[in-house]
């Protein structure tokens, strides 16, 4: 059989997936003969999880931790049921202890990646997720080979091999309309991989990292005070515009002229354009542009060149 054909999609952020995975049920069955009533209290907190009921897990999960302090999977419901609580200095420092236990569990630093983004720190979560995403190519690359996981991953990288070339298996489109500002941004990353080449199928014509922009609009019509969303934007329209200049520049500046929406201060796309009109015989766009572009940003010398040029002055 066609090894590809043997990829499954891994299951995501699951904590009842997690406490049944094959890969960790040796982990599960130690932790849980340590002591005969934490099996019971286990029981109950996977329940009160299950019918949300998360105060009860606070209170199950610490009265588990009280009788074994490094219960690997009472933590990882412990720190989950803390974010939903909106403790998150709390939660982060659950999912360290998590993660001093199971560094390559690729959803725990989705879980961390989700964390950091409630408080608001956005770089962090995003080498949260790209840890995540990173780790998750070797579990799908293990699946195919029908191999373990191994305390070495393969020198080869994942995204290089042919086993993933046509498979995107981090988020199922069809779930889009039920994603919240979280699930967005994190699709989001996902298709910005592409930048990296990961996924193959999604270079051609750019379809990744428009799907990508398409996904931070979503989050920013969600959170408008989300920076680095709209600063994602502005850099992957610029990319797309960069792609197309010289090629098609009207499409270029189309693409300028929407980063522009996101960033209307931006002296740089302000003498991108400029000079894509100025390379189309538009004068007239091409000197109002950099005009605009020196008035925001009167000493930078790199826009002197480009004013002068246009204007022939150069």
């Amino acid at each position: 059989m066609d090894k590809n054909k043997q990829i499954q999609k891994v299951s995501k952020l699951s904590l009842e997936k997690l406490s049944e995975d094959s890969k960790l049920i040796k982990r599960g069955l130690r932790d849980l003969s340590i002591w005969p009533k934490i099996e019971e209290l286990f029981s109950k907190l996977k329940f009160a999880y299950e019918n949300k009921q998360i105060e009860e897990c606070i209170k199950i999960a610490e009265e588990i931790l009280q009788t074994d302090a490094n219960h690997f999977f009472t933590l990882c419901y412990y720190g989950r049921s803390l974010y939903l609580l909106e403790r998150y200095e709390t939660a982060l420092k659950i999912l360290d202890r998590c993660l001093e236990e199971e560094k390559d569990y690729y959803f725990l630093w989705s879980f961390m990646g989700d964390v950091y983004y409630k408080m608001s720190k956005y770089m962090e979560a995003v080498n949260a997720y790209d840890k995540s995403l990173k780790l998750e190519l070797y579990e799908v690359w293990y699946r195919a080979n029908g191999d373990e996981r191994k305390a070495e991953h393969p020198s080869e990288t994942p995204e290089s091999t042919d086993l993933l070339e046509n498979h995107m298996y981090y988020f199922d489109e069809d779930n889009s309309k039920n994603l919240d500002e979280i699930g967005f941004f994190r699709k989001a990353q996902s298709y910005l991989s592409t930048r990296a080449g990961i996924y193959n199928a999604y270079k051609e014509n750019d379809i990744g990292i428009k799907r990508a922009i398409e996904a931070l609009k979503k989050v920013i019509e969600i959170n408008a005070n989300n920076w680095y969303a709209k600063k994602q934007i502005v850099e992957t329209l610029e990319l797309l515009a960069e792609k197309k200049t010289g090629e098609d520049n009207k499409t270029a500046i189309g693409y300028i002229d929407e980063a522009l929406t996101y960033d209307y201060d931006n002296s740089r796309l302000m003498a991108i354009k400029a000079i894509l009109h100025d390379s189309l015989g538009d004068k007239k766009n091409a000197v109002e542009w950099i005009k605009k572009a020196k008035e925001k940003d009167p000493t930078n010398e790199d826009l002197d060149s480009v004013y002068q040029k246009i204007n022939n002055l150069a």
